[in-house]
């Protein structure tokens, strides 16, 4: 699970690991190590162009007598990725990209010999138009062009030199430098600036270096003085004094100033697979008719172009990768002299490659049996909001077009559609949108390799062969099933209501029933009487519909009282079907399933009559009802009901007004993710138990970081459908933009074919991630040799895994279990035939385990070697090993003979020695360990204990030794049996043992002393009213068990915290806790304890008649806030710090008092007044 690597051809990733691969852009002029490709001419250029090449931001026209360069504003182009906002949906016109050529004529040139060098691998295939004459197959591409003879006895080069464009004219003897002239036109500027010659257009700058002259022999290349000239925009070289008997080379070096490393922009928009695990990536690339005039010329997308310049336009571009990613199999141009986008890609059983989208082009590439020739368009799309920035001037057909498996010709291609647009999808008609909807629908295959489109018509005249033969709406899902050579239209149905209806997915299963899903607004599709929802639950509703031949038989809406998508369908092998959409309500959740309520992406599957539901479920980031986080791109139900989705979302959402809540920061991931962070704007892959009862697995994949903090596009996909097949291995194309401002771009690149980003905008970007592969395999390893038939007895072999996907193992050898271990050895002590089996498991994939066998025969060699042994450092040891005729040990320095059957060794660290015990028939490897330990059995000491601190303990050391040494940190050495200690902390003390024969065997005895507890204690007086004072002890003491409180009076007591006790007296009392830890050590603290001589008590009488005897109001508590009131309430005194003064010169009576005591209490009475 999780293989994978990445590449990227030109302009095109791939990712794999076993199976992950990744292919970025297509630049398919620009080869993969970052140099120019130059493309020979086959025809499918005018005959006056040689080569082709891509370059930062254009193309290179090679011709018979000079040079052109096209250039396009690719600033003005990124802000079209993405779209206008919504503020601007209703614009009629959209910003005009900026193009410019520039054209170098060879005057006064001859004819050359053109002569390619170092062809490339990567063959080119153009299907233009519909002359198929001019459709060319397997054009190649050179990374060095020679037009020789240019000039008499001049030839030029043309070539790339890492990232720069380069060329050099060869000057035989007998020519003249003076014959070289370069006129320039269509520029905006030409000067030569501190010797080198910079041009600028309105779009890009252009700089060539003064030039490099030299000669060279075969020894030495010398140095010639030369510069630019330049006069009325033609520019020659001037060349100081050089030998003329031999070659001289003029060689300027050309810097695109404003781009780097670049080449065609593309975009990203469907993949596939076929039998073999090849992957298909289809995009679109922004290549520009070929103008007919030399001035530059402003165009708008989509828009009419003006007589002096060209409609920048898209053709659709296919690239087929082998499984492993490493091999481009062919890449292919499909369109005409306008816009075409790939909607959906899909194998027929033949593996050839089935292509659906639409076009623009009247002269779209069509086969001889095509259903439809002619194009029928509809109003113009001039790259507005609909489209995402992509003209159709002409409006739009579908098309569907067959490859053959190479790739080398059509088996068969038809335009389809009415008078007004087809297959392009209005997303504002619904309030869930996100970017690329425009181009959704899908194309299926069925058993015999007819196909079936599900899309969406605004076309009163869709060429229709069934019941529904009418559109209801301005807009109606359309569904049609054609034969494998798309020549016959077998039937065709529009699907709607009278509001607005797409046709979004569609499947078929083995008896040829049709199932579609999609979405409405309209209330009158005619639902089953027995469907789960006979009508629209909200303002739009998904649906599912099945048709059996042709005709309709089921059909039920699906939503809630808000809004619904339904974007993808599949159906398991018992022809349950499931659906994958997006919801701003909330959906229901049935069954035991897995869920994240609160989500706004959900899985509903249905019975085959579309009468039952089996269950649904929500998944996202739960962030709230309404809230939609992703957008679908692919989703499997496999042949065990596992359920495999894909989708993507982030900043290419939010920042253009499609889904606010568009991102991928929250989903739930399996701890075993492929990525568990994301920046928000990547790609989200999920496996749902069969059922949906649980996440088996989820991942985050793509860019690590945004592509730059202000303009974040992330990663995403242009509109259309990617796939997983049913071993669970994802086919999915990406659109990887470098940022706007830092040009920055962290797609994931490993293992690949082509790791860099060569567009200065978007790289069409391919990968495949393999989830769900689970293949036992393993090699038996024997030294050099893999799986030997047989091996001698006492062989010990590797068992080396190769699996795939597994995340355990077991091992067994006839039938025992043996190890758990990924890679194990295993010794072969017993003759005879034996059977390895390898069990790999792994709970996410479909087949849960995979086994594996390898068979083996043990040649009887009943050989042993000596159990590993125990030794003292130093001492000599003899070896031994049994069963052979000849012995060979290792490591020989420590052996007094290496090639006998006993040696002795004499080793002071343990060494393990390795024996080959060999006879005329066969060896064996065999181990023995002598460990150096040092060790007697009749050394023994005082066993490590805990003692309290400051106990005296004596350490005792017997055996047979001659005596004993005794050490630890404040103890250097004493020789004795026996040590003394008294330590007041833990200490650990050693002893060595000396014995007659070398032997030196060391213990320790540890004495751990608990510093762990530790008595204390304190106190606070309680006051309150009347009352004697009250002691609250709190005991502060850690560690220990029992305590004693010796309270200072001859009290006594055994609890934890003595409470609230009281003391008969006045006084000082010297409070003392004893604190006893587990092992019975004791530790003390005393503090004392002062009772005031206060009693607490509060008088209710006085008599002030001065005879000394309760002449004043006493109270018993010091510190006391005193307030005295008369019979009417009134404070006749009072006192924040009372001194017992109060009664003298007071009117006999009775008084009533309020003490606030020091704790805060408060205290009321009355008091009577005596004469």
């Amino acid at each position: 699970m999780r293989f994978w690597t990445l590449l990227r051809s030109n302009s095109h990733f791939f990712i794999f690991a076993s199976s992950l691969f990744f292919i970025q852009s297509v630049s398919f002029a620009y080869n993969p190590a970052g140099k120019y490709v130059f493309v020979e001419n086959k025809g499918q250029w005018p005959e006056e162009v040689l080569f082709k090449a891509d370059i930062p931001g254009g193309y290179l026209l090679v011709k018979q007598q000079g040079l052109q360069y096209f250039f396009y504003d690719t600033k003005t182009l990124a802000g079209l990725h993405a779209g206008p906002k919504k503020e601007e949906n209703t614009r009629k016109e959209v910003e005009r990209i900026k193009t410019q050529n520039v054209f170098i004529e060879f005057e006064g040139s001859q004819r050359p010999i053109s002569n390619p060098l170092e062809e490339q691998a990567q063959l080119f295939n153009y299907f233009y138009g519909k002359n198929s004459t001019k459709w060319v197959q397997g054009a190649r591409g050179f990374k060095e062009i020679w037009l020789k003879g240019i000039y008499t006895n001049i030839d030029f080069r043309l070539y790339s030199m890492g990232e720069a464009l380069k060329y050099e004219y060869v000057v035989h003897p007998g020519a003249k430098v003076s014959d070289i002239s370069m006129a320039y036109s269509g520029h905006s500027s030409l000067q030569i600036e501190n010797g080198a010659l910079k041009l600028a257009t309105e779009v890009n700058n252009l700089k060539e270096f003064e030039p490099y002259t030299f000669q060279k022999s075969e020894n030495s290349r010398r140095s010639v003085k030369s510069s630019f000239h330049l006069e009325n925009d033609v520019v020659s070289f001037r060349v100081s004094d050089y030998n003329q008997n031999e070659d001289l080379i003029i060689d300027p070096e050309l810097i695109f100033s404003t781009y780097s490393g670049s080449a065609s922009d593309n975009w990203s928009h469907t993949a596939t697979y076929d039998s073999q695990g090849n992957l298909y990536a289809g995009g679109t690339v922004f290549g520009p008719s070929f103008p007919v005039t030399q001035n530059a010329a402003q165009n708008s997308v989509g828009g009419a172009t003006n007589s002096s310049g060209f409609l920048l336009t898209t053709d659709v571009v296919i690239m087929k990768y082998s499984s492993d990613g490493q091999t481009l199999l062919y890449s292919t141009f499909l369109g005409g002299t306008h816009s075409e986008v790939p909607h959906s890609m899909i194998c027929n059983s033949q593996d050839q490659l089935v292509v659906f989208g639409t076009t623009s082009s009247p002269d779209f590439p069509v086969s001889n049996s095509a259903f439809q020739k002619n194009f029928r368009g509809g109003q113009t799309l001039n790259g507005g909001p609909i489209t995402t920035g992509i003209g159709f001037v002409n409006g739009t057909d579908m098309f569907l077009t067959v490859l053959r498996e190479d790739g080398s010709a059509l088996r068969g291609s038809t335009l389809l559609g009415g008078s007004e647009n087809d297959g392009i999808h209005d997303y504002r008609a619904f309030l869930i949108q996100n970017y690329g909807d425009e181009f959704r629908g899908e194309v299926y295959v069925g058993p015999d390799d007819d196909i079936y489109v599900a899309s969406i018509t605004t076309s009163d005249n869709f060429p229709v062969v069934g019941s529904n033969s009418s559109l209801s709406s301005g807009y109606d899902g359309i569904v049609f099933q054609m034969s494998p050579n798309v020549s016959q239209l077998k039937w065709s149905t529009y699907l709607g209501g009278k509001r607005y209806d797409a046709a979004y997915g569609i499947r078929v299963n083995s008896a040829n029933e049709v199932f579609v899903v999609g979405t409405t607004l309209s209330d009158d599709l005619n639902a089953s009487s027995n469907a789960i929802n006979r009508t629209r639950q909200g303002e739009a509703d998904a649906f599912v519909i099945k048709f059996v031949n042709g005709q309709q038989v089921a059909l039920t809406y699906l939503g809630t009282a808000e809004e619904e998508i339904g974007n993808l369908i599949d159906l398991d092998t018992e022809d349950n079907v499931y659906v994958f959409g997006l919801s701003q309500g909330a959906y229901p959740i049935n069954g035991v399933v897995y869920q994240n309520p609160g989500s706004g992406q959900f899985i509903h599957s249905l019975n085959s009559s579309l009468t039952e539901t089996n269950f649904s479920t929500v998944i996202g980031t739960g962030k709230g009802v309404g809230m939609v986080d992703l957008v679908p791109t692919a989703f499997l139900v496999n042949d065990c009901g596992n359920i495999y989705l894909a989708g993507w979302g982030g900043k290419i959402n939010t920042n253009n007004g499609y889904n606010p809540n568009s991102t991928t920061e929250g989903l739930p991931v399996s701890s075993d993710a492929y990525r568990t962070e994301t920046s928000g704007n990547n790609y989200y892959l999920a496996i749902l138990e069969a059922g949906a009862r649980s996440l088996l697995y989820a991942t985050y994949f793509g860019s690590q970081t945004p592509a730059d903090p202000d303009d974040e596009r992330g990663d995403h996909l242009d509109g259309g459908t990617c796939r997983f097949d049913k071993n669970g291995i994802i086919y999915h194309s990406a659109c990887v933009c470098r940022g706007q401002i830092t040009g920055n771009v962290s797609f994931p690149t490993e293992n690949g074919l082509q790791a860099n980003h060569n567009s200065n905008n978007c790289n069409m970007a391919a990968f495949k991630f393999d989830i769900d592969v689970l293949e036992a395999n393993f090699d038996l390893v024997d030294g050099s040799s893999i799986n030997p038939d047989s091996v001698c007895q006492g062989s010990k072999l590797k068992l080396e895994n190769k699996s795939k996907g597994g995340i355990t193992y077991q091992w067994s050898v006839n039938g025992e279990v043996i190890s758990r271990l990924r890679e194990p050895e295993y010794l072969f002590e017993e003759a005879g035939n034996f059977e390895i089996k390898l069990e790999t498991f792994n709970v996410v994939t479909c087949a849960k385990s995979d086994s594996f066998f390898r068979s083996i025969h043990i040649i009887p060699f009943e050989s042993s070697v000596m159990a590993d042994t125990s030794v003292c450092g130093g001492s000599e040891v003899i070896l031994n090993a049994e069963g052979g005729d000849f012995y060979t040990w290792s490591p020989s320095n420590l052996l007094d003979d290496s090639e006998i059957q006993n040696p002795t060794a004499l080793v002071s660290e343990s060494t393990t020695f390795t024996v080959l015990i060999s006879n005329d028939l066969c060896s064996v490897e065999r181990e023995v360990t002598l460990l150096v330990e040092d060790t007697k059995e009749d050394f023994i000491v005082t066993e490590s204990s805990e003692i309290c601190s400051g106990d005296e303990v004596i350490l005792k050391a017997t055996g047979l030794a001659d005596y004993f040494v005794w050490s630890s940190s404040d103890i250097s050495e004493l020789e004795s049996d026996s040590l003394t200690v008294q330590p007041f902390i833990s200490s650990t003390y050693t002893v060595q043992a000396f014995y007659a024969d070398g032997c030196k065997p060391k213990k320790e005895v540890s004495l751990l002393v608990d510093d762990s507890y530790a008595p204390d204690f304190d106190y606070s007086i309680e006051y309150d009213c009347g009352k004697p004072f009250e002691l609250k002890f709190e005991n502060l003491s850690s560690g220990s068990a029992l305590y004693t409180w010796k309270m200072g009076n001859g009290d006594s007591l055994s609890s934890q915290i003595p409470e609230n006790y009281t003391y008969a007296a006045p006084g000082i009392y010297e409070v003392t806790v004893d604190a006893q830890n587990p092992i019975g050590c004791v530790l003390s603290i005393t503090k004392p304890v002062e009772i005031p001589e206060d009693d607490g008590l509060i008088p209710n009488a006085i008599s002030p008649n001065n005879d000394g005897k309760n002449d004043t109001f006493i109270i018993g508590m010091s510190n006391v806030h005193l307030k005295i009131f008369n019979r009417w309430g009134k404070t006749v005194f009072e006192s924040e710090d009372y001194q017992n003064d109060w009664g003298t010169d007071v009117a006999i009576g009775t008084y009533y008092y309020e003490i606030q005591i020091p704790n805060g209490r408060n205290c009321k009475g009355w008091i009577e007044v005596f004469p």
